[in-house]
């Protein structure tokens, strides 16, 4: 998300990186509703709740990403409201690695 928004990763490489993770993190999701045994291992971490929510929220603005949207075509993202969603939501993120990088005392 840093890289991109610092303008390392064009549109198009970020949303290949995240948004297919994404898809794939919500098949997962969608067979662990159907398996009951998994279920019932599963352990809930409310802090990992929180992130893959604001991950999650992610979907639709990767969805509407368009690298060349057409004129007029609203609902598209451009490269620049795309980088400018992520810049919103990278404090959010970050907040998680900062929480588990803090000394203990």
């Amino acid at each position: 998300m840093q890289k991109f928004v610092s303008q390392e990763l064009s549109g198009e490489e970020f949303v290949t990186r995240i948004f297919f993770r994404i898809l794939n993190d919500r098949k997962e999701s969608s067979i662990l509703e159907k398996d009951f045994q998994k279920q019932k291992r599963l352990e809930l971490n409310p802090k990992i709740f929180q992130f893959s929510e604001i991950i999650d929220n992610l979907y639709l603005p990767l969805e509407a990403f368009d690298e060349e949207p057409e004129v007029g075509d609203s609902a598209c993202l451009t490269e620049d409201q795309l980088r400018q969603v992520v810049k919103n939501v990278l404090p959010k993120v970050e907040k998680y690695f900062i929480d588990d990088i803090k000394p203990r005392i």
